[in-house]
């Protein structure tokens, strides 16, 4: 579970904050904590390797384009779907 806040170190300035000519510097505290918030994130995936025939992986392509996600995004939902389905069975 991520943090409600972060505040990467040595950045004390919010948007409210913002005085002309420190855009670059909130800018660079931004894109540390989205990088952060990255990081936590990636840490509660785990890297997988799959072996699927040819066919099922181009019908998971196709999927993926026609739903505007990634293969990945594409298996993790259809799988979140199939496992909720049995749930409620």
């Amino acid at each position: 579970m991520m943090p409600k806040q972060y505040k990467p170190s040595g950045c004390s300035m919010s948007t409210a904050d913002r005085k002309p000519g420190q855009e670059a510097e909130l800018e660079r505290c931004k894109a540390e904590a989205l990088g952060f918030f990255e990081l936590e994130r990636r840490k509660a995936r785990v890297l997988t390797s799959l072996r699927i025939p040819e066919g099922l992986r181009s019908r998971i392509v196709t999927a993926a384009e026609e739903n505007g996600r990634s293969m990945n995004a594409e298996i993790t939902s259809r799988l979140e779907q199939s496992y909720a389905a049995d749930e409620n069975a």
